[in-house]
Order: structure tokens, then sequence, then C-alpha cells
């Protein structure tokens, strides 16, 4: 019979660990069903008991399709979660798997999934039960990828995944503790041969700590680190966000400008984060770092003629370099916007129709410069390859209505959606459940 010891953490140090997402109306908890996540399921319930907590708690587990045990698995997860009054939804990740890439085509499908129930259920945050040796062998995996500062800052305590809120609560804790947790309760965790299995990176640093730790490379050191980086990370985002707010400006047609003179001007990591930013606002991903720091360099030449890096464009203009949409990645298909409804478009502009006609939205590959100016009202001095870039509005009657997010009617409005989002690339290497 499951036993939960409620004093396997004093109440203050549960309060402590959970203090981020008490104030959630519902929260997720992602359960494989091995040591890890069934400690920190244990702990969810401990916590939630002594508080006398009313907040909603649903675990997710899913059968990957990968091992015939699979489905045990996860029956057995909920058998547990049952016992402790907690409602469990099992997923399947169906349909063909990848041949090569598969622990990261698991990992893509496991937070679409979750992501998916999680809007269904109405849940903000999910719970994960990663600890400080995850954290050392993520350092460690992205030290060898040549990773910056912000990779080797490692996992952060709270991140979004694919549209999923994760928060790992346990990422200061030693995975010995997690396992006498589980062993007080009476459960046989499950345990996942992939876990031993030398074909993956994560498994071969694994193998590689002790002989770390005896070097003084240990796992509290390199956590105490990747907390150090993420600190220095954050105050240099900190400046590179408040230069990007001088220095970079805008126009309607979802480009960006800055003077070169003024960003060669910045300390070089400042310029590479400017760069990156402008990259992530332009084309809704982070360029590799090295990508970014080849541009940088390049810029300072005179025999640079452009660079296309992820769906952007960057381009020199009188002493200004330029950043917009790379057109081959639009659709080209004119698109119709229904009256009453609004619309997102290249994931770069929100239209909203609250006319009583139908309108059509598509790239603006076909205009030209003299019908540009001729809309807009003035001259134009934008590159017509960052023009081409915005939306194009037409009525029913195919006459222009917007153009970018200038409009020529009160019944459409067009947004720029191109403001900070946060960058969770660094978090891409090293999710488990």
């Amino acid at each position: 019979m499951l036993k939960v010891d409620l004093g396997v953490l004093p109440l203050v140090e549960l309060n402590r660990l959970f203090a981020p997402i008490e104030k959630e109306a519902a929260i997720a908890i992602a359960v494989s069903g091995g040591k890890d996540s069934l400690a920190l399921l244990l702990l969810v319930y401990a916590w939630q008991i002594q508080v006398f907590s009313e907040q909603e708690v649903h675990v997710y587990t899913l059968d990957h399709g990968l091992r015939a045990e699979g489905e045990k698995e996860t029956q057995f997860v909920k058998s547990v979660a049952g016992e402790l009054g907690i409602r469990t939804t099992i997923l399947r990740w169906d349909g063909d798997k990848p041949e090569n890439g598969i622990q990261a085509g698991a990992r893509a499908a496991r937070y679409r999934l979750i992501g998916e129930a999680m809007k269904k259920d109405g849940v903000g945050v999910l719970l994960t039960g990663h600890h400080r040796k995850d954290q050392a062998e993520t350092v460690l995996m992205r030290l060898a990828h040549s990773s910056g500062l912000k990779g080797l800052g490692g996992m952060r305590p709270l991140s979004q995944l694919q549209e999923v809120m994760v928060f790992r609560p346990l990422l200061d804790m030693e995975p010995e503790f997690l396992e006498q947790v589980v062993k007080k309760s009476g459960l046989t965790p499950i345990d996942d041969p992939s876990n031993s299995n030398e074909d993956f990176e994560r498994v071969r640093w694994r193998r590689q700590l002790p002989a770390l730790f005896e070097l003084g490379l240990s796992d509290t050191v390199l956590a105490r680190f990747a907390l150090r980086a993420q600190r220095a990370d954050q105050a240099l985002d900190l400046f590179a966000r408040s230069q990007f707010d001088q220095l970079v400006s805008q126009n309607m047609f979802g480009g960006f400008q800055v003077e070169l003179a003024a960003l060669n001007e910045q300390p070089e990591e400042i310029a590479i984060r400017i760069i990156g930013e402008m990259v992530r606002r332009i084309a809704k991903t982070s360029g590799k770092l090295s990508q970014l720091e080849d541009l940088q360099k390049q810029l300072g030449s005179a025999h640079f003629a452009g660079k296309t890096l992820n769906g952007s464009v960057f381009v020199k203009q009188k002493g200004l370099l330029l950043g917009f949409r790379e057109l081959v990645r639009i659709d080209k298909g004119a698109q119709k916007l229904a009256p009453g409804s609004k619309m997102i478009w290249d994931q770069r502009f929100e239209i909203d129709n609250s006319g009583t006609t139908e309108l059509s939205v598509e790239g603006g590959g076909e205009m030209t410069r003299p019908e540009v100016e001729e809309f807009v009202g003035s001259q134009v001095k934008e590159p017509m390859s960052c023009i081409k870039g915005a939306p194009v509005v037409r009525d029913i009657d195919q006459k222009i209505v917007a153009l970018g997010t200038l409009s020529r009617s009160s019944a459409v409005v067009v947004s720029n959606l191109q403001g900070y989002g946060q960058d969770n690339s660094a978090d891409q290497l090293t999710l488990k459940c």
C-alpha cells in the first residue's frame, strides 16, 4: 500500500520549493513512473495536504509506442496517482516514428501532446522532475557543443517550451534524496532501459560524472556554475534589450533598422544579442550563436553584400543595417478573412476585420514601388524586398485597404506582433519527463 511521508521535507522547505506555483488554479505533473517524477508527485501531494490546498492537480503520462511495456507503465502511473486522489490522463504518441533522433522526436511529441491536454484542461503550468545531476549533465553537454552563456546556464527553473510553461522545482536536489522519497513510499519505480543506453549522449556524460567528481567537478559545482551563468546572462539580456530599444527602429512593413556605426560601438556580446533579437522578431526563431557571431563579424567588412539567416535577410543601406523577412518563407497564397474575425499572418501580424464584408490577405510580392508610394502617400526608402514581406489587405473589389500596419479603413486594424518573447532555445536539448 502506498505510504506518503508528510515529513519527508519540512513544510517551510516544501513552501519554498513550490512558491512559484502556489497561486495557480491548476497545475500538471509529467510522470513517467521513474523515481524522479514519482518523487515529484509525492512531494507535491505532501505539500498540498499540509497547506490544505484547493489547487487542481493533473497527472499526464505518455505511452510513446516505442516499447511493449509502455501501456503497462502508464497504467502504473494512473494507479499511483489514483491512490493519491489525483486524476491521470494517459496520452499516446501514435503514427510513424523517426528513424533518427528518436529521443528528440519523442520529446517534441511529448510536449506537443501534453500542451494540447493542458489547454483542454485549463492548466497553466507543467512540473517536471529534473534534478541537480540532470542540470550537471546538461551543462557538460552544452559545453561540449560550444554553447554560449545562455546555454551554459543549463535548464531554467521556469521556461516556456512549445507553448507549455514548464516549472522544474527540483533542480537543486540530489537524485539520491528523491530515490529515498520513493523508497519510503513503498513504490518500486520504473527503470527505463534508455537511461543506460550509451547510444544517447546524456547517458555517456552521466557515466563520466564520477570521474569528474574526483577532479572536483561535482554536480554541485556544475549546478552552481549554471546558476551564475544564468545570472550573468540575465544581466546581459537586460542591457542588450535596453540598447535594442534605443538603437533599433521598426518600419510599417515589419522590417528593422539600426545605424551600423552605433551597432559597431557596442561590445561584441551586446551587438550579437541585438542582431539575435532582430532575427527572433523577424523570423520567430533564434539563430544559432555561431551564425550570429559570423554575421556580426561580416558587418565590419566593406565587402558585405547581405546575408540570409533563419528566414530573415540582412542588408546594408546608407550606413544602416536593415533586417526583414525572407520572401520565400512567406505563404504566397491569398487568405480569406471573414467579417468580424481576426487572423495571424506569417506569425508577425494580427489582422482584425470588424467590417461587414470579406477581405483577402497576401504578401506584397506583386506590388511596385509607385503603387506602394501612392498608397502610403509619400516616398518610401525601404527596399522592395522588405516591403513585399508585409501583408496586403484587399477588400471585396480587390482594392488595397491596408499595407503592413498602415490601414486606410476604419474597419481594418493591422497590429504588429514582433515584440519581445522568451528565448528558450537553450532548453531544447535537455527535456525529459
